[in-house]
């Protein structure tokens, strides 16, 4: 599925008798290394995509998976090539490659005052959280000296 800057392009080679895409070319960073595996390893493939357009979700305890995960459960696709986020309960159904490419997640907030707010950083901890942190800085350094 289209994920810039992974996959950036998914364009229809063949369309089925119902006007349905079936097969794709691709284009972006996970494309070209995996157009680069391909001439070093010397296989073909076949891009598809899932029919709902998912990356995989439990559908319930009995249904199993939709999306990518559930055509791999079901052994429908080899592999999918795809940005996922690696979970406990899709790593107990499908077997993860080592990752190409590390991705962290930020979430930012608007400040509600529009002015700097310095003690922002601080206000949140808990009087005890600065007491254990002053205690652990003066009484590591002595510890440490006495253990060496």
């Amino acid at each position: 599925m289209v994920s810039p800057p992974y996959i950036t392009s998914m364009i229809p080679i063949t369309v089925s008798n119902s006007g349905i895409p079936m097969d794709y070319s691709l284009g972006g960073m996970f494309a070209d290394v995996f157009f680069n595996l391909q001439e070093i390893l010397n296989f073909t493939f076949q891009v598809t995509q899932p029919p709902d357009g998912e990356w995989g979700a439990i559908l319930g305890e009995s249904q199993g998976w939709s999306g990518m995960i559930g055509m791999l459960q079901n052994k429908e696709i080899d592999m999918a090539i795809a940005d996922f986020t690696v979970t406990k309960e899709r790593s107990s159904v499908v077997s993860f490659a080592e990752p190409i490419a590390q991705i962290y997640h930020s979430l930012f907030i608007k400040n509600p005052s529009g002015t700097p707010h310095y003690g922002a950083f601080v206000e949140p901890l808990h009087w005890m959280v600065w007491l254990t942190l002053i205690l652990f800085i003066v009484m590591t350094p002595p510890l440490l000296c006495l253990t060496v």
